[in-house]
């Protein structure tokens, strides 16, 4: 069902951030039992459908994450703490940090 955002979430990276997503790939090519990714150069993902997530931190992120704001929604925002940033975010709409 996501095949098509599953092949741009990868072409996005490696055309905006080619040395990174090198990175990525080698980390993610290391994982054991020849693993297939759906999400490579990320080695996980997570989607959260209708859901409100507390204040977090991903502490083994490898170089960056990526956030893909997918369906129609209103009064949600992705709050970034540390640099003290608010993204009002519309389907469609994607944030590299």
């Amino acid at each position: 069902v996501f095949d098509e955002v599953f092949e741009w979430i990868q072409a996005k990276p490696k055309q905006c951030l080619p040395e990174e997503y090198e990175v990525m790939s080698m980390v993610a090519g290391a994982l054991p039992g020849n693993a297939l990714l759906h999400a490579e150069p990320f080695t996980s993902i997570v989607l959260n459908i209708n859901v409100c997530t507390w204040i977090h931190q991903d502490c083994q992120d490898c170089e960056f994450c990526m956030v893909l704001a997918i369906g129609q929604f209103q009064g949600s925002s992705l709050v970034l703490m540390e640099p003290g940033l608010v993204l009002e975010l519309r389907e469609g709409d994607f944030v590299v940090f």
